[in-house]
């Protein structure tokens, strides 16, 4: 039976020597597992994780970038925002998306993948949407108001404005008497009314304040006030 009292001290220094240094090759190999499973961490980190949350966050700016572009373009009408749109989509968007696809394969959560399916169709209708905005933003069916006040109130209103014209130059050519001087200061009153009525709605289309919605009514009534003078 082994009795290590019984060994002599130069075998148990020796034992002792050869226990240490089994542990020592055992933590040894331990670190070296260990820093095996680091390496394989820290290359996922730096060639997957990394690189896709840096797609996911450039994806996520290229959509908002493309957003502000196209409130701009429906604001302001300016071309410059369509081409920031479209440098948004080619620039960031597009290769965000294609960055994903890339690293797709080596994903370790399934779920992922089919979330990235997922993206991938809503994205495509998210770029068929804003391109409709986009067509439809700066022509007049974006905007019934407008339409009707360009192509029919204001041929009106010309024409209005052109008819009491001549009728005020016919009415200057006749008599001088009283009443022919108030038919034509009436006359007067109804082509300003008309061409002010107008204005101030157009400055309420373009501007919104209720101001000028308010002018326009009140030009309005004057005009009717005129018209039953006459």
């Amino acid at each position: 039976m082994f009795k290590f009292r019984d060994m002599t001290i130069g075998k148990k220094v020796g034992l002792g020597f050869g226990v240490t240094t089994l542990i020592l090759m055992g933590v040894v190999l331990l670190t070296i597992k260990q820093v095996k499973t680091m390496e394989i961490i820290t290359k996922r980190v730096v060639e997957l994780r990394t690189p896709t949350a840096h797609a996911s966050l450039m994806m996520l700016n290229g959509m908002n970038h493309s957003l502000a572009s196209l409130r701009g373009w429906i604001i302001l009408g300016d071309p410059k925002f369509q081409m920031e749109r479209s440098i948004a989509w080619k620039e960031q968007i597009n290769p965000s998306l294609q960055q994903m696809h890339r690293l797709a394969p080596n994903w370790t959560d399934v779920e992922n993948k089919s979330r990235l399916q997922s993206i991938e169709e809503e994205i495509n209708n998210f770029k068929k949407v804003q391109q409709k905005i986009e067509d439809i933003a700066q022509t007049p069916e974006n905007s019934p108001a407008q339409k009707i006040l360009f192509a029919q109130a204001e041929p009106l209103e010309k024409s209005i404005v052109a008819t009491v014209s001549k009728m005020i130059k016919q009415e200057m050519k006749g008599s001088k008497s009283s009443q022919n001087k108030l038919l034509v200061e009436i006359l007067a009153n109804i082509e300003t009314t008309t061409s002010l009525t107008l204005e101030r709605a157009d400055e309420f289309l373009l501007s919104g304040k209720q101001e000028f919605k308010k002018e326009s009514l009140e030009n309005w009534k004057q005009n009717s006030a005129h018209m039953h003078v006459l």
